[in-house]
């Protein structure tokens, strides 16, 4: 062997290695090419998953635990807390580091770094913190709505047609010959936009239009089966819209300079899904730039190409070969607003509406339950509840032999606890911090839920020391003695409040105090 390369970084990122990622490994690509069984069928399902990672190269992530403490004054050597990316084995890492791999270190022989890191990245903060978990994982600043610490991103993506935004049939859009239905829009079409100027509005030329059809699937939330969502005739402002519309629940309304998800304004009464429609045609229409539009006297937007376009057929004489662009909302018309500060608002100034010009309800406000439900149950299907409870502990007793639990709780969705203008719909049970299991005289700190972004019934890692259920979480207890029966504490950060209605116990509430009321 006469020669050796070095690590070629060009245009790729730095991925931590990992037990499945070895170093060197070449991983991800520019663009991504979809089989049929990726591309989800018109009727609204999903297709399976795909590598979505761009191309990346694998190094070893080492951090320094033994090194000058920041801003003690010294400018020799590397500082304690430090990051480097190392192109050498891990039998070769340099003394005074060590790999970032989410490794548990004792507080007690490592307070200077305990000092720097807390347990940001894990930990029970009593006994032991974690270092940084980079493997097979990207390191990416801090800032805006990415806090320091956080884990976030996926390394495989499922497309899904239910997150198109469309217009359902009869839908009427504005164009320079007047008002006409979006199934009648063709390509070279001239239609007006608003982005501009909202009170004259501009010509824009229609580039592609597309439809697909939808069948909803009941068995999900209202606002992911694919319900279309009516608005009633002025249910935004005299006559606005001017007749009914019905559109899919992520297509947004131009409201007060931005664009706000459909979905998150219904109220039940003047805006709601329309449960009696289950499956129905939908279309896109695009302009070359995304546009603020009209529809039916709404202002609302055009077709925002990120990528799903396949989904759609093509009608009309003239087909034009267009490739997906892969548009972000960067690229939209106006900016994607989901905060409850600005969306609330105009949810109660609907709502507001809808009582005044007495539009008829369909909808009343959710009974909500407390009690978390909170229990374990084995492999076998025993189920184990609590022994006590002191403050924000939770103990069970674990069986012998016993190998793994699932942590089983009520679990709501924030968006329907607090209402649509909470863009949360993530199942919520009871956030988790620290796991202790004691048996015999030994105690271990269980850290997988912490750690394993691909845990069974756990929500994304929001930071190192805590993490969300979705009712029912994998929890692996690592090797334990077939004799000896153990203690488990489960800290628990957080719990509730819970929909009555998706908890065994408050169904048989809300039973029984039906019956008394009769």
């Amino acid at each position: 062997m006469t020669t050796f390369a070095l690590p070629n970084l060009t245009g790729r990122s730095i991925i931590g290695t990992s037990s499945t990622l070895r170093l060197g490994s070449v991983v991800g690509k520019q663009a991504v090419s979809l089989s049929d069984a990726n591309v989800p069928v018109s009727d609204g399902g999903s297709g399976t998953s795909f590598d979505n990672r761009a191309p990346g190269l694998a190094l070893n992530y080492i951090i320094c635990v033994n090194g000058a403490f920041p801003n003690s004054g010294s400018d020799s050597g590397p500082v304690m807390g430090e990051i480097r990316a190392y192109a050498g084995s891990a039998a070769s890492i340099p003394q005074g580091w060590v790999l970032a791999n989410g490794t548990l270190l004792p507080i007690a022989q490592n307070q200077a770094l305990f000092a720097l890191l807390g347990t940001t990245y894990g930990g029970n903060g009593l006994t032991n913190f974690a270092l940084p978990n980079l493997s097979d994982t990207v390191v990416a600043g801090s800032g805006g709505s990415q806090s320091f610490g956080k884990t976030y991103g996926s390394n495989t993506a499922i497309l899904s047609v239910s997150d198109a935004a469309c217009f359902c049939r009869g839908s009427r859009i504005r164009t320079a010959r007047g008002d006409i239905p979006v199934e009648e829009i063709q390509i070279g079409d001239h239609i007006v936009a608003f982005d501009d100027d909202v009170t004259k509005g501009t010509i824009r030329q229609v580039t592609w239009v597309g439809q697909s059809r939808a069948v909803v699937r009941k068995r999900l939330p209202d606002d992911e089966a694919g319900y279309p969502v009516r608005l009633l005739k002025g249910a935004i402002a005299h006559d606005v819209p001017y007749k009914d519309m019905l559109i899919t629940s992520e297509h947004c309304l131009f409201l007060d300079g931005r664009l706000v998800p459909v979905r998150m304004l219904v109220n039940g009464r003047s805006i709601f899904f329309d449960k009696s429609i289950e499956s129905y045609d939908y279309y896109h229409v695009e302009t070359e730039n995304h546009s603020v539009i009209m529809a039916d006297g709404v202002l609302t937007e055009s077709y925002l190409d990120t990528g799903n376009r396949f989904a759609f057929k093509q009608n009309g004489p003239v087909v034009l070969m267009r490739q997906s662009r892969n548009l972000t909302w960067d690229d939209a018309a106006a900016p994607l607003e989901v905060s409850r500060h600005f969306v609330e608002p105009l949810f109660r100034s609907f709502q507001s509406r809808a009582d005044r010009v007495k539009h008829t309800g369909r909808s009343q406000a959710p009974f909500l339950t407390h009690e978390d439900g909170l229990r374990l149950v084995t492999e076998t299907g025993r189920l184990l509840h609590p022994i006590r409870r002191v403050k924000d502990r939770v103990m069970f007793k674990i069986p012998a032999g016993v190998r793994s639990v699932r942590i089983l709780s009520n679990a709501s969705r924030p968006c329907d606890v607090i209402g649509p203008f909470v863009d949360d719909r993530r199942m919520l049970g009871v956030l988790v911090g620290y796991i202790e299991l004691f048996e015999s005289d030994t105690m271990t700190t269980l850290i997988s839920h912490l750690q394993d972004a691909d845990l069974s019934g756990w929500n994304t890692i929001e930071n190192g020391a805590m993490r969300w259920t979705n009712g029912s979480a994998l929890l692996p207890l690592l090797s334990r003695s077939v004799r000896n029966t153990a203690i488990m504490a489960l800290q628990i950060h957080s719990a509730g409040p819970y929909l009555a209605s998706d908890s065994w116990s408050g169904l048989m509430r809300l039973k029984v105090e039906g019956s008394k009321s009769r």
